[in-house]
């Protein structure tokens, strides 16, 4: 399966789900990254990285709490409008 260089790309095929297919996308992808949180050891968690180079370095942890968490957290108003919530 080729992976889609570009967020638009991705979304493209979705932007006219309904409000069933909404939740269902939703539901799969963060059952998805649960699993992939939930698999690590806290040494896994504590371990750091560059990841940004303008950035100091950040763990495991810290970049799942930014990056996933607060990528779900920024769009459950849209996803809470397209359900109807």
């Amino acid at each position: 399966m080729r992976r889609l260089g570009y967020p638009w790309e991705r979304r493209r095929g979705h932007w006219r789900c309904t409000r069933a297919e909404t939740l269902a996308l939703f539901q799969t992808a963060a059952a998805k990254a649960l699993a992939v949180v939930q698999s690590l050891s806290d040494d896994q968690l504590a371990t750091s990285e560059t990841v940004f180079t303008d950035a100091p370095p950040m763990t495991a942890e810290q970049l799942i709490m930014l990056g996933l968490v607060g990528h779900i957290d920024d769009h459950t108003g849209s996803i809470r409008k397209t359900v109807g919530m």
